[in-house]
């Protein structure tokens, strides 16, 4: 008799350069590489609840900047400044309404 056997869970990866617009399914971890400071706008919540996103700050320049689909918030402000520092990392996840930030690291 064999035992279980699990697959492993495989977390979709992005990476990205520059400022841009996410969309519902980049869900997973972003992997940030910017040269200078930068904005990240976040999807609508309407259609993201349930999206985590993992940023990942893979270069040592200008901070990066989430920002909120229109008025939106992310733990109550339109826009989170966030990430300055190389290998900082901030998770955040949406309950279809706004978006949380649920953990950093640095």
């Amino acid at each position: 008799m064999g035992g279980i056997f699990r697959s492993p869970v495989l977390v979709p990866v992005k990476s990205i350069a520059a400022a841009t617009t996410l969309s519902p399914g980049d869900s997973g971890v972003i992997l940030v590489a910017n040269t200078g400071a930068m904005t990240i706008t976040l999807p609508p919540a309407a259609v993201s609840r349930g999206v985590n996103y993992k940023f990942i700050k893979t270069t040592a320049a200008s901070a990066i900047t989430l920002d909120g689909n229109a008025s939106e918030t992310i733990n109550g402000a339109t826009t989170s400044a966030l990430m300055n520092a190389q290998w900082e990392a901030t998770e955040i996840v949406c309950d279809g309404s706004a978006w949380y930030i649920v953990g950093t690291a640095s």
